[in-house]
């Protein structure tokens, strides 16, 4: 989260583990080879959802005033930049800016409340195998998948928030590729 933008109105965060009902000392297939290709299998996750963060705007430091402002400087807001129906290529009304006059103060705060970036939507998930050897050792087998239905993170920062950048208001960052991991772990 950023420290400078701690607003985020909605925010869901599911975690979960289950341990599949199958092995020794379970309720189905506790014996024999079943017992063992079944057993020991736990699935958990984390899933987060989560509404976009206050937009930075950010424009030139006109204002000839030492330090006014210690990130980067503000713009004069005319109206709303909201838009009904924003796309990724228009994402909040640019011409709601503009840069303000030399050694005027600008009229608008640097975050903004009603302008928010993309929802996050990630999806985590492990799958565990789990088996035992002589009640004391376990060797354990990982299956790691990070954003598993590779739902892409968009954000407006840097260049999309920036007044005199080509690409101001159009979404063009975005992260949180699908990523496996695959891994055996020893327990004694």
């Amino acid at each position: 989260m950023d420290a400078r933008n701690p607003n985020t109105p909605h925010r869901l965060v599911i975690s979960h583990l289950w341990e599949l009902p199958f092995g020794p000392g379970k309720r189905y297939a506790s014996k024999g080879i079943p017992s063992r290709i079944l057993g020991g299998w736990q699935f958990s996750g984390i899933t987060v959802l989560q509404a976009g963060r206050p937009i930075l705007i950010t424009a030139p430091q006109n204002t000839g005033v030492l330090d006014f402002n210690y990130t980067n400087g503000r713009a004069n807001r005319l109206h709303s930049a909201v838009l009904s129906n924003p796309t990724r290529d228009h994402w909040f009304d640019t011409s709601a800016f503009t840069a303000a006059s030399a050694f005027t103060i600008p009229t608008d705060s640097l975050s903004q409340p009603d302008l928010r970036t993309p929802w996050v939507n990630a999806w985590n998930w492990s799958f565990f195998k789990n088996t035992r050897f002589k009640e004391r050792f376990n060797i354990q087998f990982r299956a790691e998948l990070y954003n598993i239905f590779n739902h892409p993170q968009f954000d407006c920062r840097n260049a999309c928030a920036d007044l005199t950048s080509q690409t101001f208001g159009q979404i063009t960052e975005g992260g949180g590729s699908r990523n496996a991991q695959l891994g055996v772990r020893i327990l004694f």
